[in-house]
């Protein structure tokens, strides 16, 4: 959670000016500041702005050669506050400094975050890119989701989420909008098991958008909950703010108080709930195949779960109809495979 970060982040801050001069205690403020930015506790909702702090005068006091790693993590992030509130033209320019600071980056598990806030900047910038823009775009996303990958392979713990979710940017600029949900529905899956919260946020919030696209309010609805039950329990109060700002319009929900904000996003095993809400954009499905995979799709996201079968009566018979796995990506439709001859 954000507020651990925070005290952790301050409770050192003597010890790394000490160790690390100037450069150590910077960084330090500027993590301090994004996390206030995140939690909605600043002048402007979404903004590094605040009374005794201006964040443009202190970039313009930075300089490669006092304070490298400050001028490298300044800009991841205002990235990661431009990201999380919808300012993706903006995140996309700091994503471009980023990738030539790369190499001056701290080697630390941070990185692998800051890789993923470059794949989400980059492809929800993309449709209103250039053409030249879009090139540059789509090769920032594929190489990006390569590192992720291979770090997922030797760290499945720590990178195995955001690896998905990278690959569901680079499947969502594409076009291949199913392949995009399946991707985004196992990140928030693994995302939960591990309490990735952010990561569960980020791939949520990405299929509440896809909805809003594909003009699926209900379906929508369920996604923005669970963005904003994630965003909570990291403790970015201002980010599920404007998450539900954003979406309420078009779902057509209008706006909520904090109170009953937060007794939407409790935090439950299974939303039965949200469950019963998202099965109603099962009606439109009339293919049983594609009504089925859905279905599989919704409750696997829904309970954060690993495995899910659907067990439907067939001549007296309970058969397997639909096998979902996390590890394997994909929902498996079967004709209809007796219980006793498959081993759960």
């Amino acid at each position: 959670p954000l507020t651990e970060v925070g005290h952790s982040a301050e409770s050192i801050h003597e010890f790394v000016a000490r160790a690390q001069g100037l450069d150590g205690a910077l960084l330090l403020s500027t993590m301090q500041r994004m996390i206030l930015a995140l939690r909605g506790e600043t002048n402007k909702l979404g903004h590094l702005v605040f009374d005794d702090w201006d964040i443009d005068t202190f970039v313009a006091s930075l300089n490669a050669e006092e304070t490298p790693v400050t001028l490298t993590y300044v800009t991841k992030h205002q990235a990661i506050v431009a990201v999380h509130f919808g300012r993706y033209e903006e995140a996309a320019g700091y994503c471009e400094t980023m990738i030539s600071r790369d190499e001056t980056s701290l080697a630390n598990g941070a990185l692998g975050m800051f890789w993923l806030y470059q794949a989400v900047a980059a492809a929800r910038h993309f449709p209103a890119a250039s053409r030249r823009e879009q090139f540059a775009l789509r090769s920032l996303i594929k190489r990006v989701t390569a590192k992720l990958k291979s770090c997922s392979q030797t760290a499945a713990v720590n990178y195995k989420a955001r690896y998905l979710v990278a690959a569901a940017m680079r499947e969502w600029v594409a076009g291949r909008c199913e392949k995009t949900l399946s991707l985004l529905n196992q990140a928030a899956a693994r995302a939960r098991e591990e309490g990735a919260h952010q990561v569960e946020g980020l791939a949520c919030e990405q299929a509440a958008e896809l909805c809003r696209l594909r003009g699926d309010p209900v379906l929508g609805h369920f996604y923005v909950e669970r963005a904003i039950g994630a965003y909570r329990r990291w403790q970015a109060d201002g980010v599920a703010r404007w998450l539900w700002e954003q979406h309420a319009p078009w779902l057509g929900l209008g706006t909520e108080s904090g109170k009953q904000l937060k007794r939407r996003a409790d935090d439950r095993a299974v939303d039965l709930d949200a469950v019963l809400r998202a099965s109603r954009a099962l009606s439109g499905e009339i293919v049983l195949d594609r009504l089925l995979s859905r279905l599989v799709t919704i409750l696997m996201t829904t309970a954060g779960a690993r495995r899910c079968f659907v067990i439907l009566p067939d001549a007296g018979q309970l058969r397997i109809r639909a096998v979902g796995d996390v590890d394997q990506g994909d929902v498996k439709i079967l004709e209809g495979v007796e219980l006793a001859q498959r081993p759960l």
